[in-house]
């Protein structure tokens, strides 16, 4: 079919170009054109195919190598896959961690809670009991007169001095002791919050003994102002101090006793942490175990010696309690309660002074004077009256009859003497009562005056043995509060030394716990972490090597790709062109046949002039086609050879004989 289309297109083309003058030349160029259109097309499919088996022989080979990387790359998952395992045992092992340090503190803040609940019971069973103690001392059967000098004084302070002493000498050994602790103090960064806690703790008790001295500050200014009420007060101070320093006491010994729980619990955390297939690790944890166990003994054995101290602190100042509850008996044994004070001596001379005075005025002096007065009115109104009595007597004795006349005024003189006798005996009569009266107003004057100088003397006496013992009294006082001043100030010395240095050597220690901690829990973390990190590290920067590499063969791969799919389109594009420029061909051929099918009406014209030319047409026709079917023949044999090799062998290059190239040339 294609060859006589071929034919046609061929005959058209003489019949158009006949009367145009085609020759054989012509039809042997047209020829010789198609015929180098087939080879260069020819050509350029082997080209083709060459550029495509070439791309797909790259292909394989860049597959082939993307197959071995992956492959070299199936290890890493199991890798991975390990490392996510030990990331979630660590997360896992961190969760734990934090839920039980949630445990930790919810348990302390209960305990907290149960020690805040339970204080008041504690501090009420010690108020009762200090109570009982204090109830069991029975006071002096018989109040001894005080007998306080300067060496009892003098001894006392030596006494205090030593025993101050003694607390700082228990001092420097809690500091030595305390300097033992600061090389194996640093595994206790979890105690940190605690300690923080027991030092505020500390803080407050401390507060609160300084807000004790201050209030024992003030109970000694009103001892010199308010001297009967000492001895209550200062039993009173005293129990409230010695249960406040009970109290700091105890809240040090709980501190410390939680130091020592805590402790316990970091070594059973060390001992639950997960165990290490590396042997390195298992040697590791079992010296920061060792390290941990030798720790706790010794923290165990300095915080003993710490308690002991403490226990010897107490003692020091139970035994200054002593001391002191000594001295306040020795003054509660003067009895101080019933001295008078400074005021009530003045008050009491001023008062002794006002009752000479209302002595002076009273009216019992003023009775005794009226009494005196009228007794001499009296005594000058009898001596009047007997005088005027007498002298009427003398009268009428002047005025009787002589002896001669007694006969006859007998009678008379009997009868005027019995009213002058009646008159004599009452005259007698009130002066003999008269006298009697003065003598006992006499006498009653006499004994009031007695017993007003007997009882003024008395207490002239009493006030001057009063006033003597009380300048007595003001001295002793002056110098027992002089003393109890000294002591005060020297106690008060002592504790703030003592308060002193315990905050410093806490807060120090507590530096040196939180720093050892924090720098030990930093290298343990890194020596478990390192090998992990470094194998991780080791690990990503391998794969990410392998990666590039294989991204950048991926690279040079699609660079290939794309120069080989510019090079198809460009193959492409010439095909397209050839391709329309074949189909230009035979548009014009096809004008050309228009042009043979206007020449034929030509032809009939001058059919006699065709038929000669025919023959020789016919002739060159048949030469033609016998050329044409021998070379269409080779040109299909070519082609079947070409399937053939390009079926057996895939696509070229192929040798190509010499008479296939003398033919396509």
């Amino acid at each position: 079919m294609n060859s006589s289309t071929a034919l046609w297109m061929v005959f058209l083309t003489v019949l158009s170009t006949a009367e145009a003058l085609v020759t054989n030349e012509d039809i042997r160029t047209a020829i010789l054109q198609m015929v180098n259109v087939v080879r260069s097309t020819d050509d350029k499919l082997e080209r083709h195919e060459y550029r495509d088996r070439i791309v797909g022989e790259q292909l394989k080979k860049g597959m082939i190598n993307i197959d071995k990387r992956i492959k070299m790359l199936d290890p890493l998952k199991g890798t991975v896959g390990r490392l996510d395992e030990r990331l979630a045992a660590v997360e896992t092992i961190l969760m734990q961690k934090n839920e039980r340090e949630k445990m930790q503190l919810q348990r302390t803040y209960e305990a907290v809670i149960d020690i805040q609940k339970n204080l008041p019971v504690i501090m009420e069973e010690l108020k009762n009991d200090i109570i009982a103690k204090v109830s069991t001392h029975e006071p002096p059967a018989q109040i001894i007169e005080p007998v306080i000098s300067k060496k009892d004084f003098e001894k006392l302070e030596k006494e205090v001095v030593s025993k101050i002493d003694r607390v700082s000498n228990t001092i420097s050994k809690l500091e030595s002791e305390l300097s033992k602790m600061k090389n194996d103090s640093k595994q206790m960064k979890d105690l940190h919050n605690k300690s923080s806690d027991n030092l505020e703790k500390l803080k407050r008790h401390i507060s609160d003994n300084q807000q004790l001295l201050s209030k024992y500050d003030k109970k000694l200014s009103e001892y010199n102002n308010k001297i009967p009420e000492i001895a209550k007060i200062q039993s009173k101070d005293a129990d409230e101090w010695k249960r406040d320093m009970l109290e700091s006491l105890a809240g040090q010994k709980t501190g410390v006793k939680e130091v020592l729980t805590h402790l316990n619990e970091l070594s059973s955390k060390v001992d639950r942490l997960p165990q290490k297939v590396d042997s390195s690790l298992g040697v590791i944890r079992n010296i920061v175990s060792d390290n941990l166990n030798a720790t706790y003994d010794n923290l165990t054995n300095e915080l003993n010696g710490i308690l002991n101290a403490v226990t010897n602190t107490r003692f020091a100042i139970d035994g200054q309690n002593t001391n002191v509850m000594e001295v306040l008996q020795n003054v509660r044994n003067i009895r101080i309660d019933k001295l008078p004070s400074k005021e009530d001596l003045s008050i009491a001379q001023r008062d002794i002074l006002r009752k000479l005075d209302e002595a002076r005025i009273s009216p019992a002096i003023d009775e005794i004077r009226r009494l005196l007065y009228n007794i001499d009115n009296k005594t000058s109104h009898s001596g009047d009256y007997s005088g005027t009595v007498l002298s009427n007597i003398q009268a009428q004795i002047s005025s009787l009859p002589q002896k001669h006349d007694l006969a006859s005024v007998e009678n008379s003189t009997l009868a005027k003497l019995e009213p002058l006798a009646r008159e004599i005996r009452l005259a007698g009569e009130t002066s003999k009562k008269n006298h009697e009266d003065t003598s006992r107003n006499l006498n009653d004057l006499s004994e009031i005056i007695r017993s007003i100088a007997d009882s003024f003397a008395t207490n002239i006496k009493k006030m001057r043995t009063d006033v003597q013992a009380l300048t007595k009294v003001d001295q002793v006082m002056i110098k027992t509060a002089d003393d109890v001043l000294d002591t005060k100030r020297r106690l008060e010395y002592g504790v703030h030394q003592i308060l002193d240095e315990l905050a410093k050597q806490i807060k120090k220690s507590a530096e040196h716990i939180n720093q050892g901690l924090s720098d030990r829990f930093d290298l343990f973390e890194a020596s478990i972490l390192d090998e992990d990190t470094g194998a991780l590290a080791n690990l990503t920067s391998k794969i990410g090597e392998d990666i590039h590499q294989v991204w950048r063969q991926i690279g040079i791969m699609y660079q290939q790709i794309s120069s080989s799919s510019d090079t198809l389109n460009h193959l492409q594009n010439i095909t397209d062109s050839y391709v329309n420029g074949s189909l230009g061909a035979m548009d014009s051929m096809k004008g050309k046949v228009g042009q043979i099918n206007g020449r034929m009406t030509e032809v009939d014209e001058n059919l006699n002039y065709l038929l000669g030319r025919l023959s020789l047409v016919t002739q060159e026709f048949n030469r033609i086609k016998t050329g044409l079917g021998t070379a269409l023949d080779q040109i299909r044999d070519s082609f079947h050879t070409v399937q053939s090799k390009i079926e057996n062998t895939g696509p070229g290059p192929h040798k190509i004989s010499s008479i296939e190239a003398a033919t396509y040339k």
